[in-house]
């Protein structure tokens, strides 16, 4: 099967940097990756693509911080979220991915504002408990439709005040399971592309690679410093879907 030259060039350079992010801060990887790879490729093989590296780097970091399993509102959070994902995935043929781009990335840029002015981000335990089975629920069909369940996951695990360890071990669960379960659900609707696996076989390396460089720099960090650089990369984040929906709402013929 013929390789679009491309698009392996822009799957193994966003997948180096994003693994680099994602091994120094826990997340990055598919939210640097697919709007770079939808810019030149389908939404569909972009999620294809993204299925075994973030599978495999997802894998090394449950080892790396298993003992920091014990986050309670995970195994709920879960629950709904793979719920949430096999209606996403179901819905991904109907619905115009470009305007959940920019919504998405608008709300993230909203929360960051909001947390900004009130100077504090932790949610009570009540709150917690009752904001856990729609956001897992959203963060499963977000993943479903775009695979970005980042962008919703990852503010929520924010917010719980979690330390790197544990806010590393709960978005790599998320992401393993949702990519994991995501190959079949896009195949049963028939939109999971073999090109996007093998390039993401060969990709699995640069993300490796930058997966390592980035674990040096996070072990480095400081436990007050790791809450400011989440904040920097979830704005980055989301301007770049808000920047690719944007582009093809207004110059996609």
């Amino acid at each position: 099967m013929p390789l679009d030259p491309l698009i392996l060039l822009v799957a193994s350079l966003t997948l180096f940097v994003g693994a680099m992010a994602k091994g120094a801060l826990g997340f990055g990887l598919p939210m640097i990756a697919i709007p770079a790879l939808t810019a030149v490729g389908s939404l569909p093989l972009a999620l294809s693509i993204m299925v075994p590296p973030v599978v495999a780097t997802n894998l090394w970091q449950i080892w790396k911080f298993w003992d920091h399993r014990h986050v309670p509102f995970m195994p709920k959070f879960m629950l709904f979220g793979v719920i949430g994902l096999v209606c996403g995935t179901l819905a991904l043929r109907g619905i115009e991915n470009a305007y959940l781009e920019v919504l998405l990335g608008c709300l993230v840029l909203y929360y960051l504002y909001s947390i900004r002015r009130k100077d504090s981000y932790n949610l009570s335990n009540d709150r917690l408990n009752t904001l856990t089975p729609p956001v897992g629920g959203i963060a499963g069909a977000v993943h479903g439709m775009m695979g970005l369940s980042g962008l919703v996951g990852t503010p929520f695990f924010h917010a719980a005040g979690l330390a790197r360890p544990e806010f590393i071990f709960s978005t790599s669960v998320m992401f393993i399971v949702f990519s994991t379960l995501h190959m079949p659900t896009l195949a049963a609707v028939g939109l999971y592309q073999l090109e996007g696996m093998f390039i993401g076989l060969l990709a699995v390396i640069p993300a490796f690679l930058g997966l390592w460089l980035g674990g040096l720099a996070g072990d480095r960090l400081k436990a007050t410093t790791f809450p400011i650089l989440v904040q920097i990369m979830l704005a980055i984040a989301a301007i770049l879907p808000i920047w690719n929906g944007l582009s093809n709402l207004l110059f996609t013929p």
